[in-house]
């Protein structure tokens, strides 16, 4: 014969199964960890210099003819980064290197 679970057990799992602070939290966590971990593809828009304040050398257009690059920003440690066939990025002497997941040259 299975014996049932006391009441305080079914609240305790309850509880914490349906807990609105502990579901937010996990919600916050997921949304912060899917954008760290989001990967852009990245493509030279022109040639220049990989610094810290040029971004008008990125684009997210595959054939690299549009510049589409709305927030301003350069690619990071997760992109994946294609310098285009004709377009030459160079890092300045005395920047500091540049990480990201992938780089392919064309």
């Amino acid at each position: 014969m299975i014996k049932p679970l006391p009441m305080n057990i079914l609240l305790y799992a309850v509880n914490q199964t349906f807990n609105p602070r502990r579901i937010l939290q996990i919600a916050v966590l997921f949304i912060f960890s899917s954008n760290i971990l989001a990967q852009t593809a990245w493509y030279s828009y022109q040639s220049g210099d990989w610094n810290d304040t040029e971004w008008r050398i990125w684009t997210t257009d595959p054939s690299g003819t549009t510049l589409i690059n709305p927030t301003h920003t350069q690619p990071g440690a997760s992109d994946n980064v294609t310098i285009l066939n004709g377009r030459t990025i160079t890092i300045p002497a005395g920047t500091t290197g540049r990480t990201v997941a992938s780089v392919t040259i064309q």
